[in-house]
């Protein structure tokens, strides 16, 4: 079995290796990254995004915006099924290992301090619990 990501196969133990979409901005990153969650759900394998633009809370749409997506649980401030604050890091690692569910974490509109605390104290957490193994996501942008 292998993730399908068009003209890219790779084998299922990829999701527990780092690597990196990188590329200029409307090149794709973000659609890529959807398929790769996609991929990994189809292989019930649970994915964490951190989402500091707010927009991965899509997922739960299908292609045609109407239609239910994926069952990912989003944690946020805007689109969210559960409210954000900066000390949820830890139980939200706790939660997603006890119920293996994929999830969004969306950092948009949190001050810059917050969203540090928060994802430091999800990975320690996550870390702590050394039978769980989960693709971890980010998307970012950056501007010179």
């Amino acid at each position: 079995m292998h993730l399908n990501l068009g003209s890219i196969h790779l084998p299922l133990t990829a999701a527990t290796k780092t690597f990196a979409i990188l590329a200029k901005r409307g090149a794709g990153k973000s659609y890529t990254g959807a398929v790769l969650a996609e991929e990994f759900h189809k292989h019930n394998i649970p994915f964490v995004v951190f989402d500091p633009i707010d927009v991965w809370w899509g997922l739960r749409l299908a292609h045609n915006g109407k239609d239910k997506g994926l069952p990912v649980v989003v944690f946020g401030l805007e689109h969210a099924d559960i409210p954000l604050t900066r000390e949820m890091g830890r139980d939200i690692a706790q939660a997603i290992v006890q119920e293996h569910v994929s999830c969004v974490i969306s950092t948009f509109g949190m001050p810059k301090v917050a969203q540090r605390h928060l994802i430091a104290e999800f990975a320690e957490e996550l870390l702590n619990i050394s039978e769980y193994s989960a693709s971890i996501m980010g998307s970012a942008t950056w501007s010179p």
